[in-house]
C-alpha cells in the first residue's frame, strides 16, 4: 500500500495488506511524420490478476477509503492516437484515447460482474487550434455506466453515462527568458448534470481565469 492508502486523512486504512499480481501485456504502435504533418497510433491489451487488490470505495458521508478485495481480474485494451499539422505559424493538433476495461472478482465463486465505480468504457478527445501565440482548445470526456454495488442490486444502478466538454482559449508570450500564459477555461460547457459518485452531483458550468509566468535559468 502507498502512504496515502495507509494514512490519508480522512479515509486511510492502516490494516491494508500488500497487493500481489501477475500481469500480461502486449502492445502495438505506429508513427509517421513529415515537416508539416505527423501521426501516431498505439494499442495495448492487458490481463492483470490481483490478490488482495486495493480498491478505493466510497463509504459513509461520501468519504472514500481503500480496502482489500480477495481476488480481482482486470483486463481490457487501451488505444490512443494523435494527429498534428502545421504551416506558417498555424497549428492544428488532435488527440484521442479509448479504453475498455473489465474489472471483476476472480475468486471462482462471485458472479463476474463489473466492480463498483469502474466504468467499462472511457473515451477522451482534444482538438487544439493555434495561430502563433493564440490558441483555442476543445476537449470531451466520456465515461460509461457505473455500478454502486458488487451485485448491481441498488435502485441507483447503473449510474448513467456522461459526456463533459471543456473549452479553453488563451495567449502564450515569451520575452527573452520569461514566458507567460494567459488562459480562460469554461468547464462543463454544456452544463451537463452528472454524478461520478452516487448522490454527489458534479459542478455545473463554471469558469477559470489563470495567469502563469515562468523563468528559464
Amino acid at each position: 500500500p502507498t502512504m496515502n492508502d495507509l494514512h490519508w486523512r480522512p479515509g486511510g486504512n492502516p490494516e491494508l495488506m500488500p497487493e500481489r499480481s501477475i500481469s500480461l501485456e502486449a502492445g502495438l504502435s505506429a508513427e509517421w511524420k513529415s515537416e508539416h504533418i505527423g501521426f501516431r497510433w498505439g494499442l495495448t491489451m492487458y490481463d492483470n490478476r490481483f490478490r488482495n487488490g486495493i480498491r478505493w470505495m466510497p463509504g459513509q458521508g461520501g468519504i472514500w477509503s481503500p480496502e482489500n478485495i480477495a481476488r480481482i481480474r482486470s483486463r481490457g485494451m487501451e488505444s490512443d492516437a494523435m494527429f498534428r499539422a502545421g504551416w506558417n505559424g498555424l497549428e492544428f493538433r488532435a488527440t484521442a484515447s479509448l479504453a475498455r476495461t473489465k474489472i471483476t472478482p476472480d475468486d471462482g465463486e462471485s458472479p463476474k460482474l463489473q466492480m463498483p465505480y469502474a466504468p467499462e468504457w472511457l473515451w477522451k478527445g482534444t482538438a487544439m487550434l493555434a495561430w502563433k501565440p493564440v490558441f483555442v482548445t476543445l476537449s470531451r470526456e466520456f465515461a460509461g455506466e457505473r455500478f454502486t454495488t458488487d451485485d448491481h442490486s441498488s435502485p441507483l444502478d447503473p449510474l448513467g453515462s456522461y459526456s463533459v466538454y471543456t473549452l479553453q482559449g488563451g495567449l502564450r508570450l515569451r520575452f527573452a527568458r520569461f514566458g507567460s500564459t494567459f488562459s480562460y477555461t469554461l468547464y462543463n460547457l454544456t452544463d451537463t448534470e452528472y454524478q461520478v459518485i452516487a448522490w454527489y452531483p458534479m459542478p455545473p458550468r463554471h469558469h477559470r481565469l489563470s495567469i502563469n509566468i515562468s523563468i528559464q535559468h
